[in-house]
């Protein structure tokens, strides 16, 4: 019986260690598969990421700072005047000045702007002979106190007498004057003057011989732009619109045109301050038409040649061809191309995990 137990005891011991290997076996081989679904998960093969192009109307609209460029503040100078300033034109400082307007009395006589080569510089009497005597006949030309036929004339003959005695009356002469004289007119070097500021008070002396009379305000003769983060002066080539404070003007360049100019100076922008900087916005005239596609489609090589992998179709295993492409400006997430996509091509989105090597060919 004893050894009966002990073989029954062997065959038990047997059993169980062969029931032990199996679930060991079995165990190992079920790590084995989770293994290797875990490691599928966490490496999947790449599939390609397919999207089209979007078609961008791009303006180029960026800010900017415009600094200006003065020249030297014409003046108004007073001729040969003595005596009290007994009035000066109310509208004289907003209207601005122009040939033939009065610019103001002295001792109840009227001194009027006139617009010429030069200013007159001495009396002018019967036979008094030069080229100033050309200009008073213009003056007088120009008022209709004389006739154009004597307009070229350089002697002062009996014409120009009546006329000196006309627009010495017009002037406030109570009694007749035959002798012209330059007090009477204020030289006025352009045809028309914007007023500054008006250096004559009524009931004060005249201005002395030389002086300013009235300060005119100085003329705008270049803008620069400047990057409004660096403070750089920007590169604009070609036709854009600049927009400062709701005047918007033409450059070629980056340069306004003379009417553009005018434009800026008349509003008044700088009027007390000609060093204020301006912020302002420029944008392209004509905007250019552009495609924006991911900034990771963006290949290149070691020539520095830029491609985009382009899609021939839709599918999972899609047909793949490298396209050089010239590409504008960029962000983090899109970048414009100029040229060499279009807006129906099939971009690859991800070529650097979907593609063993996706740098452009060198060919």
């Amino acid at each position: 019986m004893r050894g009966i137990r002990t073989l029954g005891q062997w065959a038990v011991g047997l059993l169980a260690l062969a029931a032990l290997v199996f679930a060991a076996g079995t165990g190992y081989a079920t790590y084995t598969r989770v293994e290797q679904y875990a490691a599928s998960l966490a490496d999947p093969e790449p599939l390609p990421a397919l999207v089209s192009p979007v078609l961008v109307n791009d303006s180029r609209r960026s800010a900017v700072n415009v600094k200006a460029t003065f020249g030297e503040a014409p003046a108004l100078l007073a001729p040969s005047w003595s005596g009290t300033v007994t009035s000066i034109p109310e509208n004289l400082s907003t209207d601005g000045i122009s040939s033939l307007d009065i610019v103001v009395e002295i001792d109840g006589i009227s001194r009027l702007a006139f617009f010429s080569e030069r200013p007159f510089f001495r009396p002018l009497s019967r036979r008094s002979v030069g080229a100033d005597v050309i200009q008073l006949h213009a003056l007088l030309v120009s008022m209709g106190l004389m006739a154009e036929s004597h307009l070229e004339s350089d002697t002062v003959g009996w014409p120009t007498v009546v006329g000196i005695r006309e627009l010495a009356t017009q002037l406030g002469h109570s009694t007749r004057v035959d002798d012209f004289d330059p007090s009477w007119v204020v030289w006025l070097p352009t045809p028309s003057f914007d007023v500054a500021e008006v250096h004559l008070r009524s009931g004060g002396p005249a201005p002395s011989p030389g002086t300013i009379a009235i300060a005119g305000v100085a003329r705008l003769l270049s803008i620069e732009l400047l990057d409004e983060e660096t403070g750089q002066a920007v590169d604009l080539p070609g036709a854009w619109n600049l927009a400062v404070e709701g005047v918007t003007v033409q450059l070629i360049d980056g340069v306004p045109a003379t009417a553009g100019l005018q434009d800026l100076s008349e509003t008044g922008y700088w009027d007390g301050d000609l060093d204020r900087v301006l912020s302002a916005v420029v944008e392209l005239a004509s905007p250019l038409n552009s495609i924006q596609v991911p900034a990771s489609s963006i290949r290149t090589n070691a020539n520095g040649q830029t491609c985009i992998w382009i899609a021939r179709s839709s599918t999972e295993t899609p047909e793949l061809e490298a396209r050089r492409v010239v590409l504008g400006p960029g962000g983090t997430s899109s970048v414009s191309v100029i040229d060499g996509v279009s807006s129906n091509d099939l971009v690859l989105a991800n070529p650097a995990s979907y593609l063993d090597d996706s740098s452009c060919p060198s060919s």
